[in-house]
């Protein structure tokens, strides 16, 4: 399924003149929580004998006024079936909302160095941005800054029919050394695809992916 990017256009009308500007691309639809869906993501590190697989929780809390609907993904090791001396392991969770007003925030992380709440929340779009575009939030001792990069070949395995639609992020917190930053990729429909943050040995791709829409059982 090829994603499409949806930009909004501001039509100003003076005389016979009819200027149009973008005031950005929206950002809701590249981060989709609805229904039931799991990720399951490899490596280009062919020495990892392991992958990753998110699983999104349907249950949310709502934040901002009831504005916006918060989300925890859970992110879990799956050991390759050939794998020697690899075990299963939880490796992070993550709390997300997206909305057209907030955009899209991270409000906590979690993984085995412990738990990381977000007060404000990480910021990593506005509502609607434009190649270029970067948001700043300070929190947990740190300035952020999250730069949409613009459109980009998607980096996954799964299909190579969506070509250069991935939206491209890159997330710094300064140097303060917080796991999670580095590049984010997702594309409308199914949220993130790929990312290879500071740590990491090599890009993580999406490799499958399952959603049950909402109300579908």
């Amino acid at each position: 399924m090829r994603a499409l990017l949806t930009p909004i256009l501001l039509v100003a009308l003076a005389g016979c003149d009819n200027p149009v500007t973008y005031s950005g691309y929206l950002m809701a639809p590249y981060f989709p929580f609805d229904g039931e869906r799991t990720w399951e993501f490899a490596s280009t590190d062919t020495s990892l004998d392991y992958k990753i697989v998110g699983t999104l929780d349907s249950n949310f809390e709502t934040m901002n006024d009831g504005v916006s609907d918060v989300y925890t993904v859970k992110y879990d090791k799956k050991c390759n079936n050939d794998a020697t001396g690899c075990s299963d392991d939880w490796v992070r969770s993550m709390r997300w909302s997206t909305d057209g007003q907030y955009g899209t925030l991270i409000w906590s992380v979690e993984n085995a160095a412990g738990s990381t709440p977000f007060d404000p929340p990480l910021q990593i779009t506005q509502p609607e941005m434009l190649s270029g575009d970067s948001v700043s939030t300070t929190t947990d001792g740190a300035t952020w800054t999250s730069t949409f990069q613009g459109l980009d070949t998607c980096p996954v395995t799964w299909t190579s029919d969506w070509g250069d639609q991935c939206a491209h992020f890159v997330v710094d917190d300064g140097g303060a050394g917080h796991g999670i930053v580095g590049d984010w990729w997702t594309i409308t429909q199914y949220n993130v695809v790929a990312w290879k943050l500071a740590d990491d040995t090599g890009t993580w791709q999406l490799d499958y992916a399952t959603y049950t829409a909402p109300g579908a059982r």
